[in-house]
């Protein structure tokens, strides 16, 4: 399978929680949420130490659940997204959770198409057949989710993303404290 692009959105702005926000271009492809900010930033650091360079590169398969702010109801509470807004909405503000327990924000103040992006961020990370879709018992309970290599590649495969090698499975780090995930996903 190969990337389509199939929304974006120019003038937004960009941001994880504790950080500070970057303006320019967010693109909603078939696989991920790219950013492609104004302002690049410069180092001198070896590519081996820049391991902040992807952070502009979210897997949809990572979101965990998305929320945004309507214009018409002028309010600033965000509203939990279960089903694709109409093309008639305006809204000013996505929110993301993502499964790796980072929240990322996109400011569509000055961008047109901030509807057509929610929605393809709903459609292509969700599961496509109920199938798909995980179901735990009582034997969660008391585990962190995502903290092995297994649950990683058991989340790959249900999103079907597995087959084709784009996305790798790594290790933040050896001896981490055990409350906080310890792997990630990362773009091959």
């Amino acid at each position: 399978r190969r990337e389509i692009e199939c929304a974006f959105c120019d003038d937004c702005s960009f941001g994880f929680s504790f950080s500070e926000n970057s303006f320019g271009r967010i693109i909603c492809t078939n696989f991920r949420l790219l950013f492609e900010p104004l302002a690049k930033s410069e180092s001198n650091l070896p590519l081996r130490f820049k391991v902040f360079d992807d952070r502009w590169h979210i897997p949809l398969f990572c979101v965990h659940s998305v929320y945004y702010v309507p214009v018409k109801r002028n309010k600033k509470k965000f509203l939990s997204l279960t089903s694709s807004l109409s093309s008639l909405e305006v809204i000013s503000c996505i929110r993301l959770h993502l499964k790796d327990f980072r929240v990322a924000t996109i400011d569509l103040r000055g961008s047109q198409n901030g509807v057509s992006l929610l929605n393809q961020i709903l459609f292509f990370s969700r599961p496509l057949k109920l199938e798909n879709i995980f179901q735990a018992g009582t034997e969660w309970l008391g585990k962190l989710s995502f903290n092995d290599s297994r649950s990683w590649d058991a989340e790959l495969k249900r999103c079907g993303h597995r087959a084709n090698d784009h996305w790798r499975v790594c290790n933040q780090f050896s001896h981490g404290a055990r409350r906080f995930v310890a792997r990630f996903v990362k773009e091959t």
